[in-house]
């Protein structure tokens, strides 16, 4: 694979999780795989949350 290519995947990669993180960092529940001992409850009006890249090339929930 090209060095270029591998870069892009790697960096790709990285944002992914760093979105994982956030998102887990910023419930305020558990759900699923992501159980949080300080909010042990589930929340239905926080079932889903949106990711944005912006042009600081940082993510915004």
């Amino acid at each position: 694979m090209l060095p270029l290519v591998e870069k892009v995947e790697a960096d790709r990669i990285l944002q992914a999780g760093e979105a994982i993180i956030l998102g887990a960092l910023e419930r305020k529940e558990s759900r699923g795989a992501h159980v949080r001992l300080d909010y042990e409850d589930t929340n239905e009006r926080q079932v889903s949350y949106t990711f944005r890249w912006n042009d600081r090339r940082q993510w915004e929930i």
